[in-house]
């Protein structure tokens, strides 16, 4: 049998900066400026090439599947820029959300004086619909909080306000160490895949506290179902110790089954209150955890804080500070922990005169001190040439402080 494959020219539009232009948007005849693709090019595949960076308008570059491209990739081998200094990538809140993708593109700077908060991609609902959102081996690099100081700005913001983006993926993503923003932050999300991304030496503590996660490099939040956040690296410092959080500020039958696992977590925080990794669930909510959350085979390390996982209920105050070895079912079959490895600095869970909420054995729990984390100085020969812990090193050391990050 013999296939041939066809490509419909028709579906893409290339933009090319490093060209004189204006050009015609073809192949051989690329625009030189990506605002060209903004009329009359609904539903295409706008391809970015080039060197030189693509200077977002202050208009933003939208994304749809009507009026506007519904994805916008960078050409295989090379790796365009757009330089957010001036906007953001916006995607669609009416009726034209459905299958949008950004890809292979390194996402460059933020707003300096945003109106609300700072993004490079903004996905926001806010009454429309949404399915099928793809961000997929993109680089941000240089985002900031801006002067303008706003709730919850990151990298990647959905957000839906009553309504759900469905079938949504963040993958093989990598955060640079020049930006200090905030990954993702997420808001009504159903079918959520956060997966395989790096965020490596991102310090939040020049972040303005405004409420919201300014200081959560991952921040997922209300109605969020079916919630996968697996194999992802972040070694980061940060001023409120908080690498991931799941909370649930507003909550109904939809919030339901997520999902923490095969996450390396590492945070040099100095503060004695947050945690690597929180379970929250706050006052709209009812303070409950969502049925069936799952945390298993997760590594986290808070060198300067007291415990490396947490369960809050809703007025913020800790019912839990659990060992993250320990293998824990919540009686209400809403939480469950297994085969997970960290490390905190202070360690001490409970006091040694209260009953666990979790345990509610009638008697009092231990405290419990981990003690400092000891560095570990590995050689050449203790890892492999994917940089993975090998031989007598990966049994000694692998998530017990840190290492395999």
């Amino acid at each position: 049998v013999t296939w041939t494959a066809t490509l419909d020219a028709s579906k893409f539009v290339f933009v090319d900066a490093d060209v004189a232009g204006p050009g015609t948007g073809t192949f051989a005849d690329p625009f030189s400026d990506i605002d060209d693709t903004q009329t009359g090019y609904g539903n295409k595949i706008a391809v970015l090439r080039g060197s030189t960076a693509q200077h977002v308008p202050t208009t933003n570059v939208r994304l749809d599947n009507t009026n506007y491209p519904s994805t916008l990739m960078g050409y295989p081998g090379e790796s365009p820029v757009l330089d957010g200094a001036s906007g953001y990538v916006s995607c669609s809140t009416g009726n034209g959300g459905d299958d949008l993708s950004i890809i292979n593109i390194a996402l460059d700077g933020s707003l300096t004086s945003p109106t609300t908060s700072s993004y490079a991609i903004r996905a926001d609902m806010d009454g429309g619909t949404g399915k099928r959102f793809l961000v997929w081996g993109c680089t941000f690099r240089n985002q900031d909080q801006g002067t303008a100081v706003g709730e919850n700005p990151s990298c990647v913001h959905f957000s839906g306000q009553t309504t759900e983006r469905e079938y949504v993926a963040v993958v093989d993503c990598t955060q640079e160490a020049t930006s200090i923003a905030p990954f993702i932050g997420a808001f009504d999300v159903k079918r959520f895949l956060i997966e395989n991304n790096t965020i490596s030496d991102i310090d939040l503590s020049t972040q303005i506290p405004t409420g919201g996660a300014n200081g959560i490099h991952l921040s997922l939040k209300d109605r969020l179902s079916y919630l996968t956040v697996r194999a992802n690296r972040l070694i980061a410092p940060s001023h409120t110790g908080v690498i991931l959080q799941v909370a649930q500020q507003n909550n109904d039958v939809n919030t339901t089954d997520q999902e923490v696992c095969w996450n390396t977590f590492v945070s040099n925080s100095f503060t004695n209150r947050e945690t690597g990794v929180i379970t929250w669930g706050v006052a709209s909510a009812g303070g409950i955890v969502p049925p069936n959350m799952f945390q298993y085979r997760n590594s986290v390390v808070v060198q300067n804080s007291r415990i490396p996982l947490g369960v809050l209920n809703y007025t913020g105050v800790y019912t839990n500070d659990l060992l993250i070895e320990d293998e824990l079912w919540s009686t209400d079959g809403t939480l469950y922990i297994t085969a997970n490895k960290g490390y905190g600095d202070e360690g001490g869970r409970y006091d040694g005169t209260s009953d666990s909420p979790l345990s509610n054995d009638g008697t009092p729990d231990e405290l419990f001190s981990y003690g400092a984390v000891q560095p570990a100085l590995l050689g050449s020969s203790d890892v492999d040439a994917n940089g993975l812990l090998t031989g007598a090193a990966r049994t000694t050391y692998l998530g017990t402080v840190g290492a395999e990050v």
